[in-house]
């Protein structure tokens, strides 16, 4: 059974945990830079001080923002990051998912896709075919991203929003919640509505 420390003491890290449990890791417990948390879902809290003494250990990230996850990556670039598939996620064969990313349950991903490292496919994502998202990109629940779009790095995709086919969004975009983009989106954009429009 393959040990596994999951950066992040909040609501994301205990998803995370459900996950890593469903796939048979042992978790050893949390990493968090609040000193004031000791324990959290029934786990130990450590510093990242415990990094130097398990460096058999997978680590993975467990924190939604996209900003955080990336500080904490570049922090520590030597770390093993797992990946996490959700059983009750729908995977082609044809899909290539890079570290530190997790997949939820019931999401979908479709052939073709390539997913990047450090990603967030929350749950019942839809990702269909020919896709490409960047690193630290975070679909959140039930986004859906139609054949052939592009996602650029950091980018988040907010909740219940549809992005059509063959769009491309830029790096550090935001998609608002439940927005429809119909048309590409130029890095450190923010849309929303429906159809989706610039907020700058």
């Amino acid at each position: 059974m393959d040990k596994l420390l999951i950066y992040g003491a909040s609501g994301h890290g205990k998803v995370v945990l459900q996950v890593a449990n469903e796939l048979g890791f042992e978790c050893s417990g949390f990493i968090d830079d609040d000193e004031s948390k000791s324990s959290f879902a029934g786990l130990s809290v450590h510093r990242t001080s415990i990094l130097a003494s398990h460096s058999d250990t997978a680590i993975f990230i467990g924190i939604g923002s996209n900003d955080i996850r990336k500080s904490i990556a570049k922090k520590f670039p030597e770390s093993n990051y797992a990946k996490l598939v959700s059983n009750y996620a729908v995977v082609g064969p044809d899909v290539n998912i890079n570290q530190g990313t997790i997949v939820m349950p019931g999401s979908v991903i479709n052939d073709g896709t390539t997913i990047g490292a450090h990603v967030v496919i929350n749950t019942s994502a839809s990702i269909d075919h020919d896709c490409v998202i960047g690193d630290f990109v975070h679909v959140a629940p039930n986004g859906t991203l139609c054949g052939d779009v592009h996602v650029g790095e950091g980018s988040f995709i907010g909740a219940g929003a549809t992005i059509i086919p063959g769009v491309r969004v830029g790096r550090n975009c935001i998609i608002g919640a439940g927005s429809t983009v119909l048309r590409d989106v130029l890095d450190n954009t923010t849309v929303v509505g429906n159809p989706a429009r610039s907020l700058s």
